[in-house]
């Protein structure tokens, strides 16, 4: 069963009082949803890969340019499902060109 916005699971946001936050392992890859007031329906999200932020081809829309925001900003539920399925296509394809589930690059 494909993950949706709705199996993610908001919690309190550690520094924006009243902010909440959820977020979501997929593959090597690490989803962080953000709302800073907590009532929606617009939100914030970034991707990490070993602690660290990272952009994405098809997901962010300035990906390679130079100083582009790492956080895609004003993201309504459909569209965060379909961030969770681009990324769960790019751990698959990963899988599919290397024969395993994620590589260290560092």
């Amino acid at each position: 069963m494909a993950v949706t916005f709705e199996d993610l699971e908001f919690k309190p946001h550690s520094v924006a009082e009243g902010g909440v936050q959820a977020q979501l392992q997929i593959g090597k890859f690490e989803l962080s949803v953000v709302d800073m007031k907590g009532s929606g329906p617009m939100y914030e999200v970034a991707i990490f890969a070993n602690g660290n932020f990272v952009q994405l081809p098809e997901i962010h829309p300035n990906y390679g340019e130079e100083g582009s925001d790492d956080v895609i900003h004003y993201q309504t539920a459909d569209k965060i499902t379909e961030i969770i399925k681009k990324i769960t296509q790019i751990n698959l394809d990963f899988v599919e060109i290397f024969g395993q589930p994620e590589m260290d690059f560092r």
